[in-house]
């Protein structure tokens, strides 16, 4: 893996570090403001939705416009965007602009996390796509640690109204690291458009030919699923988490602690992804990570003190962090250089489009049968996804260069 980081990839890794870093410092606060402002569990699943409203809307054409351009200048516009959605976040006195704030939020971090992953499909031959998607999700995966911990530690420590949590100092430190991913992405050297599409067709295909083309691309469409069912499970945790936590009489210290074990655990995994990949197989490993995961967060429910809960995020989160590498790499090799933008997108639009719709179902069930039941729709939906046909191996002369 050391072999394969130049210049350019540590510096992606930076941008994802403090984009995850401040996306995942801003989402447990936002739970928790959510309850300041007198809601419960559906208007925390309502609110989680509003995170991915606009990212669905606009993922797709921003594929295509990735496509025959260079991806840092989308990556600094969605670092921006995020900066722009704290701001409503941070001085938030009802659901509608905190609503407001999410979704601007949501659809920074997604420009900017769709543009670094094409940027590494467009910069990386077929044999490195492994090591650097691995390398470019453990980085995201240490903000998704350091992000929570931060984030509660802060809101504990600084007093609120009525001996509240305080939650707007941990959304101005959100905003600041989203400042300094967007000051990173300036000189991002990336591949000439013009080299990269040297061997691809002249003429111009149209989105709805060119989500066609992707789509029909053997096995991109199960990985997608597969990739959708992680993305959503891993929000899911921390969505719903603070929620079980607080019925439960664990504090947001804890729920901090727990979150980052989840996250160092993922992160952990994808340390060791070369040698899993070895050891069993893509495919198998694929299939296990996502059944294993789901078989532990049913359990969830039923483990009430700290201790158990740490031990589930651990056992959860080390499977949790293996699919989505694995995801993004088949999906950019199974596809065809004029194509990758697309299929990032489309990549993006289902995870969002499933962060709109199963939050919101999550967040209606658990309001009428209680926080618990949002794990055991978790669990549900990665078994469905490690039982999915369709995740076989492609021979190596059909990949995509």
């Amino acid at each position: 893996m050391t072999r394969s980081w130049p210049g350019w990839l540590a510096r992606m890794a930076f941008v994802a570090l403090a984009i995850q870093f401040s996306a995942n410092v801003a989402r447990p606060l936002v739970t928790y403001r959510v309850l300041q402002l007198d809601g419960g569990s559906f208007e925390v699943g309502v609110i989680a939705a509003s995170f991915s409203l606009l990212p669905v809307a606009i993922a797709l054409p921003a594929g295509r416009w990735l496509d025959r351009r260079r991806e840092p200048p989308v990556v600094r516009f969605g670092a921006a965007l995020f900066v722009v959605g704290v701001v409503p976040m941070v001085w938030s006195v009802n659901l509608w602009s905190l609503a407001i704030g999410c979704a601007v939020t949501g659809l920074g971090q997604v420009l900017a996390m769709m543009g670094l992953q094409t940027h590494i499909a467009n910069n990386s031959p077929p044999a490195r796509q492994d090591a650097r998607y691995g390398l470019f999700t453990i980085f995201t995966s240490l903000g998704q640690i350091i992000g929570p911990i931060v984030g509660t530690a802060v809101a504990a420590g600084v007093p609120g109204g009525s001996g509240q949590l305080s939650t707007a100092p941990g959304f101005v430190i959100a905003g600041l690291l989203a400042v300094a991913a967007a000051l990173s992405t300036v000189g991002m050297r990336t591949a000439d458009p013009r080299q990269r599409l040297a061997g691809a067709a002249k003429t111009r295909v149209g989105q709805g030919a060119g989500i066609r083309r992707v789509l029909t691309r053997r096995g991109v469409s199960a990985y997608i699923y597969v990739g959708m069912a992680l993305f959503i499970a891993v929000d899911l945790i921390a969505v719903f988490l603070p929620a079980y936590a607080e019925e439960n009489g664990v504090d947001a210290r804890m729920v901090g602690l727990l979150l980052g074990v989840r996250a160092g655990c993922t992160m952990l995994s994808r340390l060791c992804l070369p040698l899993l990949v070895r050891a069993v197989g893509r495919t198998v490993l694929v299939r296990l990570s996502v059944l294993v995961a789901g078989v532990v967060l049913t359990a969830v429910p039923w483990l009430h003190t700290p201790v158990l809960l740490v031990a589930a995020m651990a056992l959860a989160g080390f499977p949790l962090g293996v699919g989505q590498p694995l995801t993004m790499s088949e999906i950019a090799q199974r596809t065809s250089a004029e194509l990758r933008g697309t299929a990032m997108g489309l990549r993006m639009v289902a995870n969002r489009v499933g962060q709109v719709a199963i939050p919101a179902l999550v967040g209606l069930v658990a309001a009428g049968v209680g926080v618990g039941a949002a794990f055991w729709m978790m669990g549900g939906l990665l078994v469905s996804a490690g039982v999915l046909p369709g995740l076989g191996r492609i021979d190596s002369r059909n990949r995509r260069r």
